[in-house]
């Protein structure tokens, strides 16, 4: 999976830049979305007639019930737009404008501490402030099944005849893939391919963006691709399959990760790797809690190592390009549902803590860990995981302490 190195973040745009955009666009409707925590979002729409500069800084009230709000806590939420977020949405009859918001205190101006996109800010921000990196750059897949009535997997298994695609294997979703991808395009989004993948799949692969952008992408994507298969009298379902990412650091435009340690990479790399490692229990934790519905377990398919040539261990290596000091580390056996901003905050964290604390990857199984990969593990387990390793968590204040233990209490008394 490629992950550019250099620095693509996003300008800093003005609200004065997005209100011409829209008159350029002839922008009638505009749609305000926040994620939720669990891999979705919430959202209401304006007329594009009501949108203002003042709105990116004043904020916009909202009444609508919001995630992880008690009934007994009434403090007054608004939303912050955020000017360098923004999307056409290509599937609305009339041009409509997305724009991704945070979620804040009216009265004090502080963060929601149930707004994941926040945390996702929080990240970048605590590599900033530690020195190692301007940007944290963050490529991932976006794997689905379509189901149009059609049995496609039994097709694929009973014929004996090979067709043309994917080395024998029919690949009967690329045409909607096709059409997802330039949908995907006209809405903004930077999609670097799409391709039949593992389990008869559809997988898409985003472009590398900057942590934030790539979750706001993220969510983007998954929507647009619900929205195109109900106008097709289709479905897709992410249960049970499972996502990928691509990370790598920008440090003054110049990559950080490739280096003459093991595997080609840096010091940063290597101890980064060394913090996916041991923090990996507590990652997929929060990658259960995060996921719309919880599966019933979540099954851990990679093996507990690095490797720069075996594909199911856990991280892995890649060679942006023949140059070496382009690489960037691939963390697998991410729930392909959960919410991006949380996971991929808790991944970069994991990385951000192996750094500090100069932790060694695993390079090779013990005997013990000889069934890592089939073990299950129940929701109850995911809770104490992330119950024994929280603290990488809170460095920096990243993730609020309401945060992880509303994960904690969604794991610990889910029904199985």
């Amino acid at each position: 999976m490629a992950c550019e190195q250099k620095l693509k973040g996003r300008l800093h745009v003005k609200p004065k830049a997005v209100l011409a955009y829209c008159r350029e666009k002839g922008v009638k409707a505009v749609d305000i979305r926040f994620p939720d925590g669990l891999g979705r979002w919430r959202h209401f729409s304006i007329p594009a007639s009501g949108l203002n500069e003042s709105m990116f800084e004043a904020g916009l009230g909202i009444e609508s019930c919001l995630p992880y709000q008690n009934s007994d806590e009434q403090t007054p939420w608004i939303l912050l737009p955020a000017a360098d977020s923004k999307y056409l949405d290509p599937i609305q009859s009339d041009p409509t404008l997305v724009l991704m918001a945070s979620i804040q205190d009216a009265w004090t101006g502080e963060e929601a501490w149930f707004d994941p996109r926040g945390i996702a800010v929080r990240t970048a921000e605590a590599f900033r402030g530690a020195g190692l990196a301007d940007e944290i750059m963050v490529a991932t897949t976006l794997p689905f099944h379509l189901h149009s009535g059609i049995n496609h997997l039994a097709f694929e298994i009973n014929s004996n005849t090979e067709t043309t695609f994917g080395a024998g294997r029919h690949d009967p979703d690329s045409l909607f893939r096709s059409e997802l991808m330039n949908l995907a395009i006209e809405a903004g989004l930077g999609i670097e391919r799409h391709y039949r993948g593992a389990l008869s799949s559809s997988e898409f692969l985003l472009s590398a963006k900057p942590l934030v952008q790539a979750s706001d992408e993220q969510i983007v994507l998954r929507a647009l691709t619900e929205s195109t298969a109900m106008l097709r009298n289709c479905s897709v379902e992410q249960t049970g399959l499972f996502s990928k990412c691509s990370l790598g650091f920008v440090k003054g435009n110049e990559p950080s990760l490739g280096g003459a340690r093991g595997f080609g990479l840096s010091d940063l790399g290597w101890y980064a790797a060394g913090g996916l490692l041991k923090h990996s229990k507590a990652i997929a934790a929060i990658a259960s809690a995060s996921t719309a519905a919880m599966s019933v377990s979540h099954i851990r398919a990679s093996k507990p190592i690095i490797s720069d040539r075996v594909l199911d261990t856990l991280v892995g290596i890649e060679p942006v390009s023949n140059d070496p000091r382009y690489r960037s580390l691939i963390y697998r056996d991410i729930p392909a549902n959960c919410c991006p901003y949380l996971t991929l905050s808790a991944i970069a964290m994991a990385m951000l803590d192996g750094i500090l604390h100069k932790t060694a990857p695993v390079t090779e199984l013990a005997e013990s860990h000889g069934e890592f990969e089939k073990i299950e593990q129940s929701r109850k387990v995911h809770a104490q995981n992330l119950a024994d390793d929280t603290n990488f968590l809170l460095h920096a204040e990243v993730f609020p302490e309401q945060m992880i233990e509303s994960i904690y209490h969604r794991l610990a008394n889910a029904e199985e």
